[in-house]
C-alpha cells in the first residue's frame, strides 16, 4: 500500500492557491476531513503570510507540541522568523512534506531539510474544537 503522502509529491506551487499553506489545507481536507481556513495573502510576502496565519481562526485550534507525529503541522524558518509550513510524515523514517516556490511539493527527511537551510521552528498539533 502506498503512503498517503505520495499523491501530493510533484504538485505545482501556485501563489495564493496551492502554496505551502494550500498543501497543508489539502492534506487536512483529504486525509483528516478537517477544513482549514485559507490564508489570503501573497505567498511571496513572508511578512503578510505570517501576519495572516497568526490572525487565522485555524491558529486557535493548533497547539504547540514537541511530538513528530504524522500530519502535525511543521513551521519552518531559514532565519529567525517563521516563513514556511509543511506536514510531518512518518514515512521512510520521518520527514516533512512541503510545497516550495519554483520546486513544487517534495518530501524531505529532517537531515536533508537542515542541509537545505531549513530549521524547524514549531510543531503544531490540531485539536478538535
Amino acid at each position: 500500500m502506498k503512503h498517503w503522502a505520495v499523491k501530493y509529491i510533484g504538485k505545482s506551487w501556485i501563489n495564493g492557491d496551492y502554496d505551502c499553506w494550500g498543501l497543508v489545507r489539502d492534506v487536512y481536507k483529504n486525509e483528516l476531513r478537517i477544513e482549514l481556513s485559507p490564508i489570503v495573502a501573497d505567498a511571496t510576502s513572508l511578512r503578510d503570510v505570517l501576519s495572516e496565519f497568526r490572525k487565522s481562526s485555524n491558529y486557535n485550534h493548533l497547539k504547540e507540541t514537541s511530538d513528530f507525529k504524522d500530519k502535525n503541522i511543521i513551521i519552518l524558518t531559514q532565519n529567525k522568523y517563521p516563513c514556511h509550513v509543511g506536514v510531518y510524515c512518518e514515512a521512510d523514517g520521518g520527514g516533512v512534506l512541503h510545497n516550495m516556490q519554483g520546486v513544487g511539493v517534495v518530501f524531505q527527511k529532517l537531515p536533508e531539510l537542515r542541509m537545505n537551510g531549513w530549521q524547524i521552528m514549531e510543531i503544531l498539533e490540531y485539536e478538535k474544537p
